[in-house]
């Protein structure tokens, strides 16, 4: 639950900070902790796969959608954050998935709602 866990959804519950903050933690184990805790509340509730973290590259901080889910700004330190968030939550029992937000919000709503290419529903690409 990359915006921070289920934080927005239960009473009883381990926050964890955003992405972003995590990001500029120089202590992985830390970011490995936070993954296993989140798995862990996977696991409570009966969810087996929880799609976090998001592992996109804060290359735009006008970008409303990454943003603060992001761990930074440089690649690798997004791979070293991601890797050790995800082995946490794998260890915890729950499949991890690395997630990716294409471009905007409006370009990736755009492609759920059409076909590649279309620029209507009726259009023939």
């Amino acid at each position: 639950m990359p915006n921070g866990g289920f934080g927005h959804a239960l009473r009883q519950r381990h926050s964890i900070p955003k992405h972003m903050t995590m990001g500029a933690v120089q202590d992985e184990e830390v970011i490995y902790k936070a993954g296993y805790h989140i798995g862990a509340q996977c696991k409570r509730a009966g969810i087996q796969m929880n799609f976090a973290p998001v592992m996109d590259i804060n290359s735009n901080p006008k970008n409303p959608v990454i943003n603060f889910r992001s761990f930074g700004e440089d690649k690798v330190n997004v791979a070293e954050k991601g890797a050790a968030f995800i082995q946490g939550m794998q260890n915890a029992g729950v499949i991890a998935t690395a997630k990716h937000f294409p471009r905007s919000w409006r370009y990736r709503y755009r492609f759920a709602l059409y076909p590649p290419g279309a620029k209507s529903l009726n259009s023939n690409y």
